[in-house]
Formats: structure tokens, sequence, C-alpha cells
């Protein structure tokens, strides 16, 4: 049965069609994707942008009720507090507050306690507010504060948000809490944004931290949760910080285009979301349009493709003709296509070739006797042993590598293996076998030991002859003398090992990178250190696990040719850093420049000497300053500034009676909230230190005396409103505070502020007395 042969016509069809196929395919893939991805892109951008600019202006209208509430807190009649009548009476005339304030405006106490309000119903005057988050946020610094949403007490209990601000005396002391909420239910900002429609089903939604849904197009869905965890996980991302726009399911499982931003005014986010289907209608459109011209493309391209072959391949089947008529041909005639192509250079190179064959005859004598002139004259032992191990030829060179003359070589084929050394002759045995089987080349390098007795190195390198039936002709081959390159390998392997063993046994790590200060050498002591292995690490930057290398290098005033002695910061494989100890060196290996690093770990020790650089210097009860570290900051502030320049002497009122009386945890307790309250009331770069058993000391540098004295003055009424609340200790303070201008005067300013806190002691104490 003949076996069926495709033309090359099929065969051009079937190799240029799948191809063409494959980059149609390929192509309508990648340019959909591109168009949807250009567009998903175009469209969250837009997203984000919509979604930022309402987020902005629910910004803006948060700050515009934030400046209302204060500037009406600021308005406040004083003497209309003690009269909720009069108080609701001048409520109600202010009509810009009421629009601004929707829902309710309201005024409590400083505690709390409602005392008049906007809304009409049975009066609440006299109700206790202060459990509601918002008077407990305003209480607590006394700073206008924005609520959470919250169903209200009216009877249609609508979401509402709570903007307050108090009312302060003119020393600061606050005399009530004014408020005004806003509906969310109504058509304010908020009612307008929850109606507002993004296409045809996209949306916006509002909602805060703690995943309560504040504004939504579904009422029912307000004050409940957004979704749980997990289940819109852009939303999860966008609770912990992220804002922008992607692909997401919404509680309902519904993929959507969503954006986020957060607002600055309060911890609200705003989303604009559109069902990913409606989104990409017309991207969807496309695809499917690019896909059936992809197909009308190919079957044209196939017609092409059959007529063109036709027509192209018309001279290559005159040509396969003609050469088989050769062998036919008693002469060879010159086979003339004229096509003009590859298939016309195709039948002049065949005539070449012909020629070609012609002259090799005649060339093949006279390389026979080349080759002969060369083996004669070659410095390598040229041999040709036929089988059974009889020598055809011996190059002259062989006397001059082994001692024995050619004419003991061919007299005598065994002198060949005789001369092997011992410990090589089974390698030698082992390569006679694979010769005698393949004809590839085959090298091995073995020892001789020659008449004289000498050991030599020889490279060896023969290929089997066979004949055309696979019978074996003989081996020809060369040896080469290589006993001094030899040696010296050997001599740099020994030395290659003996610097393995050291690097591998030290307990430093060893490291050694090129000239771009890549590694290229990694001991066991360096992975332990690092926590990477050897062949992870080639290749990669030093830098990786020794950042501030390269600085502290430059930096350093040594040559770093003769070696370096630095403490720098190391990364570990795992992120975490650790202090690292080294000798940084530069050398030449091989004519290369090499950098040499030898590194241990130092980590523990530091610690060790920073935890007793703060024991040193630090009190360990408070945390604060002890003696030593003031007295250093006292001189170096005296000859240094910056002025002008600030000392308080505080001392502890009442220690020594808590301790005998309730017992020195207690007094530790009172020591700790006092230094908590001088630590709180100044600037992170202000020294404030414990230097005795009650006594504290501060030095503010850089600050104008009025700044001073107004810090000193807010420390004193922070000290007495943490006295008011009953779960604090009751600490008592009595300070004395001068100013510096220059160098040289802070050792008398200390004394001059310890006597002016004795004399506020003394004073304390005289009026107690008169109580």
């Amino acid at each position: 049965m003949s076996r069926y042969r495709l033309s090359i016509k099929l065969k051009l069809l079937l190799a240029i069609l799948p191809i063409l196929a494959a980059l149609g395919f390929l192509t309508t893939i990648f340019v959909s994707s591109y168009i949807q991805h250009s567009f998903q892109h175009d469209l969250e951008k837009q997203q984000l942008t919509l979604v930022s600019l309402m987020a902005q202006k629910l910004d803006d209208q948060f700050a515009a009720y934030q400046k209302t509430i204060i500037s009406f807190s600021k308005s406040i009649p004083r003497h209309a507090l003690n009269n909720p009548q009069q108080l609701e009476q001048y409520i109600d005339s202010r009509q810009g507050v009421l629009e601004f304030f929707d829902n309710n405006v309201v005024v409590f106490s400083p505690q709390g306690v409602l005392l008049a309000e906007t809304a009409k119903r049975p009066s609440r005057t006299g109700t206790d507010f202060s459990f509601r988050d918002y008077i407990i946020q305003t209480r607590k610094n006394w700073l206008p504060v924005i609520s959470k949403p919250f169903r209200s007490q009216l009877n249609h209990r609508p979401p509402v948000v709570m903007f307050t601000a108090p009312v302060l005396d003119k020393d600061g002391t606050p005399l009530a809490i004014v408020g005004g909420s806003i509906n969310l239910l109504r058509p304010n900002l908020l009612g307008r944004l929850a109606t507002t429609r993004i296409g045809s089903n996209g949306y916006f939604y509002l909602s805060d931290l703690d995943r309560t849904m504040i504004m939504h197009p579904d009422q029912n869905r307000l004050m409940k949760p957004v979704a749980a965890p997990g289940v819109n996980r852009l939303y999860d991302r966008a609770l912990a910080g992220f804002e922008g726009a992607g692909e997401t399911s919404n509680s309902e499982g519904v993929a959507m285009l969503t954006a986020f931003k957060r607002l600055s005014t309060v911890n609200w986010i705003m989303a604009v979301q559109v069902p990913v289907k409606e989104a990409y209608a017309a991207v969807n459109t496309a695809r499917r349009l690019a896909w059936i011209s992809t197909g009308c493309a190919l079957l044209v391209l196939a017609i092409l493709t059959i007529a063109a072959a036709s027509h192209l391949l018309a001279p290559l089947q005159l040509l396969t003709t003609r050469v088989s008529q050769v062998d036919q041909d008693s002469e060879y005639q010159p086979i003339k296509i004229a096509s003009n192509d590859e298939i016309s250079e195709l039948a002049t190179a065949f005539n070449s070739l012909m020629y070609q064959l012609q002259a090799r005859e005649r060339d093949l004598r006279s390389s026979r006797e080349l080759f002969q002139f060369i083996a004669d004259f070659s410095h390598d032992w040229i041999f040709w042993r036929i089988p059974g191990g009889a020598m055809l030829y011996i190059s002259p060179a062989a006397e001059e590598i082994t001692g024995y003359s050619v004419d003991e070589l061919m007299s005598e084929p065994t002198l060949t293996y005789t001369m092997i050394h011992p410990e090589d002759r089974g390698l030698w045995d082992q390569h006679l076998c694979q010769t005698e089987k393949s004809p590839d080349n085959q090298t091995i390098e073995y020892r001789i030991i020659t008449k004289s007795g000498q050991v030599r190195w020889l490279r060896h390198i023969c290929v089997s002859i066979f004949d055309d039936n696979g019978a074996l002709l003989g081996v020809r081959g060369s040896n080469r003398d290589i006993t001094e390159r030899k040696l010296a390998l050997l001599t740099l392997k020994e030395n290659e090992e003996r610097f393995r063993l050291i690097a591998k046994t030290a307990h430093d790590a060893i490291i050694m990178t090129d000239l771009h200060h890549r590694i290229s050498f990694w001991n066991p002591a360096a992975e332990l250190l690092f926590g990477a292995d050897s062949a992870a690490v080639i290749g990669l930057p030093l830098v990786t696990f020794l950042p501030g290398l390269v600085d502290a290098v430059h930096q350093s005033e040594t040559n770093s040719e003769r070696g370096l002695m630095l403490e720098i910061s190391g990364r570990h494989q795992d992120g975490h850093l650790l202090m690292v100890e080294l000798a940084y060196s530069q050398a030449r290996l091989s004519g290369a420049p090499v950098t040499v690093v030898v590194a241990r770990d130092i980590t523990a020790r530091k610690q060790t000497e920073e935890q007793l650089r703060y024991i040193s210097l630090h009190d360990s009860l408070t945390g604060l300053y002890n003696r030593a570290a003031f007295e250093h900051h006292l001189s170096r502030f005296d000859k240094e500034g910056p002025f002008p320049l600030a000392v308080i002497m505080a001392d502890l009122d009442g220690l020594k009676q808590v301790n005998d009386t309730q017992g020195h945890e207690a007094g530790d307790r009172l020591l700790q909230a006092a230094a908590e309250l001088l630590s709180l009331s100044f600037r992170t770069n202000d020294i404030v230190a414990r230097i005795g058993g009650d006594e504290f000391a501060l030095l503010l540098p850089g600050i104008p005396e009025e700044m001073a004295k107004n810090k000193f003055n807010r420390l004193q009424r922070q000290i007495e409103l943490f006295t008011e609340l009953p779960e604090n200790p009751q600490v008592a303070l009595s300070c004395g505070m001068i100013q510096v201008t220059g160098p040289g005067q802070l050792l008398e300013a200390v004394k001059q502020a310890d006597q002016l806190m004795y004399q506020q002691k003394k004073a304390r104490k005289e009026n107690l007395s008169l109580l």
C-alpha cells in the first residue's frame, strides 16, 4: 500500500494558515484586551474623579456646617444660658442657623443636660444626654465635633448627624455645648445625592468606618451594616485606607465597578458604583464584531494562499523533474530555470555543486600529501592505529614526548600501553571500549612514564573511522604534552580547596563581590547570619543584605585597599534588621578587582549598649529623663542654646502624705500621673526630667517668653481639669518659671525658678491653712 504524499501547496497551506489563524486570534485577543483595559482604566478614572468631586463638595458642606455652629456658639448671650425660655427664643430668632440644620438646634450644659432646642415637641429640657458620643467627644478636648450617624429621639426617629461646638468663657472655661443636626432623609445635600443615578443602575452611597450605611438610594439600608467582612473585598480595602477604583462584588453578589474616596472632615467613605455588565456593554459588542471580522479574513487568506502557491511553485516542479533525470544522462548538462527567484538560484547552486564534485577528487590526492607534511612537523604525537593494535603511522614528535624512537614504537605496539601510568590504565581501557563503538571524538587526560622514568601528562584525542557498512577501519588521533599546565592546575586546585576549607569552617561570614558589588562567594557562616542560601544570593547586589555599606565606605577616611572596620545595619532574608561589625577590603583576583567582607552579628551587643544608655539617662518609674540627663542637657543648652529658653522647676505637693497614708504604690501612681501631665503639655524636643523624689525640671529651648507663659498657664489649667475627674489621682504641682536670653545664665535661672516654685508652694499652704 503506497503512502499518501502531501503536495507542497497543501503543506504550505497547512503551515501558513495555522500561523495566520494564531496571529489573527492573538491580535483579536490583544486588541480586545487592550480596548477593555483602556476603557476600564478611563472608566475607573472617571468614577474616581466623580466620587472625588462629590466627596469634596460634601467636605465643603460639612465645613460650612461646622463653621456655622462654631459661629453660633460664639454668638449665644451668656446671660441666657440660665434661662431656657429666653435661650429657645434666641435660637428661634437665628433663621440662618435653622435653615442650615434642618432637623434640630440644641444647647446643652457642660455636663450634657439639655437646656433648649428648636424641635417642636413636649419639652425635653433637663434631659441628660451625656451618654451621647458627640457629648463625650466634645467634653474630651472641648473642641468642635462631627458625630457619627445615629437615630434621633424624635417621634419618627430619623437618622441624623450632629455638629457640636463648645461655648467657652474668656479664660477658656466651658459654659455650654451647642449642636445642630441634619436629617439624612430630607432633601438636603445627602438626600439629593442619594437619589442621583449614574447611568441606568449606578448610584452613590456613604458609610462610616464601622461599616454603617449613612446614605443609600434604598432608605431601608440606612443605619445598617454595608457588608460583612470578606463579601466586598474592595470595600474592605477602602476601610483600610485605599482610595481608588476597581471591580468588586456588592453585598448581593452583583459585579460592580466601584470607586472609593475618604472624606477629609469626617472618617466617612463615599462610593460610586455601576454594574460591570452595564459599564462594559460597548466593549463586549466590539469584541463580538472583532471575532466575526477575524474569521472572515482567515477564509479569504486561505483562498489567496492556494492561488499564490500554484503560481509560485511551478518552476520548482520543473526543477524537480530535471534533477531526477541527472543519473540517466551519460554526461551532465547544466539545468536552466528562468524564474528569476530563489528557485533559479537553487538550480545555479546545484550546477555549481556538480562541478565541485568533479574537482574534489583532484584535491583529495593533494590533501593527503599535505596531511603527511603537517603530521611530520607537528609538536603533537599523531598516530593512526588499525584494529588489533598495529600502528600504520606515528609522527616524529612521539620520540620527543616519550623518549622512544618511532621505530621502537612501530615495532613494539604494546609500548603505547605499557608506558601508561598504572593508576591511569583503567581509564585508558574504558576509553578504548568507547572509541571502538562511537564515531565521535573522544578526549581524555592521562599520565605516562617515559623511557627515562619521568612522569608526563598527555591530552589524548582520537576519532574512530568506520566504512559504509559500519566496520571499524582504524583510529586516528594525537597526544599533546600538557605536563606544565596540569601541574599548575593541580597546585591551583589545592590552594582553592585550602581556601574553601578555611571559609567553610570560619565562624565569621566571608563574602566576596565583583567589580559591580555583585556577590560571587558566600560561605556557610554568611548563610547563617543573613538566612540566605549561597545558591540563591550569587549574582545579587551586596547592598541587598548590607544597604548602607557603600555610603559607609565613601564616608570613611581610611583607604579601603588597606581595610576598613565598620559597624552598620544589615538586613536578614526575612526582612528584620541586625547590627553587623565587618572588615571591608579591596584586592585583585586574576587581574580583576574584588571586594572581601568579613562580618559578624553584634545585634545583641548593640541592644545591650542601647538599653544601658537608656537606663543611665531615664527615670525607671516615670520614663522621664533623670538628673544625669537633665544636667547634661542643661550644660549643653547653657553653651549652645537655642535662645530664648525657658526653665521650669516643679514640685509634687503632698507626696509624703500619700506615701504615709495610702502606701508607696499610690505615691508611685501620683508621680506617674504628674509625669504624664508634664510630658503631654510640652513639645517632644522639650526636656522633661525627674531630678528628685518629688522634684521635676523642664527646659524649653527656642521658645519666646510670651509663648512660654501661655504654656505655663495651660499646664496649670490642665492640672485642674485632670483632677476634676474622680478616677484620676489628685495631682498638685507647685511650679516656677524663668526665661533665659543668652548663654551662661542657666544655672542661676534654675535657682531662681526653684525659688519661685517654693514661693508658690508656700502660698498654697497658707491658703489651705486659712480655709
